[in-house]
């Protein structure tokens, strides 16, 4: 299994700079990644674009536009998804 994990400082950026070809070569199983920096339209439109469209994602914006977002990318089907940590930062983005 390959675990690929990533701050991106942005997921749009990322793509500008050559995430997509890469992320192709890499080949990964599951695909973490912090500062997404997107909403959920345009985190399936990157993914899509890396072709990822058909893998589960578990994704959570930040409050802020254009701030935070973590999102976890997987081959398999995601079993559970939790966001926040024990109820806490739910709302921030940072946890999934």
């Amino acid at each position: 299994m390959r675990v690929v994990t990533a701050n991106v400082n942005g997921i749009r950026a990322a793509a500008r700079r050559a995430m997509v070809p890469w992320l192709q070569q890499a080949e990964p199983d599951v695909l973490c990644l912090q500062e997404v920096r997107a909403d959920d339209v345009e985190l399936t439109k990157v993914l899509a674009e890396a072709g990822l469209a058909h893998w589960s994602v578990a994704h959570t914006e930040g409050t802020a536009k254009g701030r935070a977002g973590v999102a976890v990318v997987t081959r398999e089907p995601q079993v559970a998804v939790r966001v926040g940590v024990d109820g806490a930062f739910a709302d921030e983005g940072r946890w999934v």
